[in-house]
């Protein structure tokens, strides 16, 4: 009898603790989606106002006129259209980010609604007044230690269910950047032909035909960033002492390429260090990969163990 409470709990407290996985999980992404937000409204705010100064470069007034005669106007006028794409390209990024975070809510709050989770705190407060009922009557030595290794165990397995879900995501992660590699490398070359050996038109229009796929790769990559980051918060203190997870420590290397890439000179250095800074994501992301399979390899180990010895505990 008191195994099989024991037991009832044991499947009751997993269900709660992934429960609770999730509403960890929709506050997190409330927070981020938030955050982008913000960032979009600022950039929105930014890139109006740019917008503003280059309408104003085309109305009469006697500085435009001076800058005509100075021959500074076209000057000016390709400096501000710059800075617009590069600002735009930045809002781009953050309104299609707070679009993806926004679907996530979505699908986690449509989680937490089903049916399986309905009534979890009401079973467990009835499970916990028949435990209490069989305790006035029983007084076994078993029955404390079954109680202490069942609760044991269920740790184990949640520890285990939330590693193998940021291994998951963690994979994901690495397939993006090494995509976001393979885009980025075929900008590279469409550089390298354009900038220093004079490609031509349809060359130049390649180029950016690449460095538009690219863009379309590294978000995708920093989406897959962002949900890894999302589910190793909930396995943060379960990974290896020696192996340190910053947030936001490999979640940004697009705003690096997003900046200045409209010059042919600056362009192919550019692609150079966002490569580079995709490569050191790639590398964080497979040890963090690596440390966590190795301590999931340690729990289910473990998890045998415990399983056996209620199996002995119980059949005596």
């Amino acid at each position: 009898m008191w195994s099989d409470l024991q037991e009832r709990q044991a499947q009751l407290q997993l269900k709660i603790n992934e429960r609770d996985k999730y509403k960890r999980k929709l506050a997190s992404l409330l927070e981020q989606l938030a955050e982008q937000q913000n960032k979009r409204d600022m950039l929105g705010k930014k890139l109006t106002k740019e917008q503003r100064d280059v309408q104003n470069l085309e109305q009469f007034s006697f500085m435009n006129l001076y800058r005509k005669w100075s021959g500074k106007m076209d000057e000016i006028r390709e400096k501000e259209i710059t800075e617009i794409a590069e600002i735009e390209l930045k809002w781009n990024e953050a309104v299609k980010m707070a679009k993806d975070i926004e679907q996530d809510c979505q699908q986690v709050n449509q989680k937490i609604s089903e049916a399986e989770w309905i009534g979890l705190d009401q079973k467990w407060q009835a499970l916990m007044k028949e435990k209490e009922e069989w305790l006035r009557t029983h007084t076994e030595i078993e029955r404390d230690l079954l109680e202490v290794v069942y609760q044991k165990r269920t740790n184990q397995e949640t520890v285990i269910r939330e590693i193998d879900e940021a291994l998951s995501a963690g994979n994901r992660t690495i397939s993006a950047l090494r995509q976001a590699s393979d885009h980025l490398d075929s900008a590279k070359s469409m550089s390298t032909w354009d900038t220093f050996f004079g490609g031509g038109f349809i060359v130049t229009a390649m180029k950016h035909n690449s460095l538009d796929q690219s863009e379309d790769a590294i978000h995708r990559a920093q989406v897959e960033l962002r949900r890894f980051d999302t589910e190793l918060q909930d396995v943060k203190n379960v990974v290896s002492q020696n192996v340190t997870v910053e947030r936001g420590s490999f979640l940004t290397f697009a705003d690096y390429f997003f900046d200045d890439i409209f010059s042919d000179w600056t362009i192919h250095s550019r692609i150079t260090s966002s490569q580079e800074n995709l490569e050191e994501a790639t590398r964080k992301v497979t040890e963090i990969c690596e440390a966590l399979q190795s301590q999931l390899k340690e729990l289910r180990a473990e998890n045998i163990q415990t399983n056996e010895q209620i199996r002995g505990i119980i059949e005596g």
